[in-house]
């Protein structure tokens, strides 16, 4: 999902002084010129702006974990606590990342607290009343600020609050 790796190489090898002068032709020794074209980007003329370049997450989809709509999700008031799924893209881009999160009530907390002495808080999301306009609102919110050079970058944020799909995950 991360078009940035097709980047890497090009920006490891970019000598900036080197495309100051029009007249270069010289083929450095990465094998770009200052006039090459990688993935249709000009490397002189675009790869500075790409650098100054942000990814944006986007809200694609928000559901229950099962893909209930949130509407649906009851109880809404009293001891709740709801496991919600966020679809999570750059925006611009296809795709999208499974992100989770609990929205949780007061009560249930308290119930909770009434098995174990120790609760983490994690990633939970505490309102007294389940209200999915509110969630959602909430998290496009947070999305505002996660914002990266990368998505590595942008996952690293919306980790803070969010589980990821790919959180343990091992190659």
């Amino acid at each position: 999902m991360v078009a940035s790796h097709v980047f890497e190489d090009a920006l490891s090898h970019f000598e900036p002084e080197r495309c100051a002068s029009a007249s270069h032709n010289k083929t450095a020794e990465s094998g770009l010129s200052g006039h090459d074209d990688i993935a249709g980007v000009r490397v002189c003329g675009d790869i500075r702006r790409m650098r100054l370049t942000k990814l944006h997450p986007e809200l694609r989809a928000l559901t229950g974990q099962v893909g209930d709509n949130l509407s649906d999700l009851a109880p809404v008031s009293g001891s709740f606590c709801h496991t919600i799924r966020a679809e999570i893209g750059a925006r611009g881009e296809q795709g999208a990342d499974a992100f989770e999160f609990e929205v949780c009530s007061p009560e249930w907390l308290e119930a909770e607290l009434n098995s174990y002495p120790i609760l983490h808080g994690g990633r939970r999301l505490i309102t007294k009343r389940f209200n999915p306009v509110e969630v959602e609102e909430y998290v496009r919110k947070r999305l505002l600020h996660a914002s990266g050079p990368d998505w590595e970058t942008v996952v690293a944020r919306l980790g803070q609050w969010l589980r990821w799909e790919f959180e343990n995950y091992e190659s």
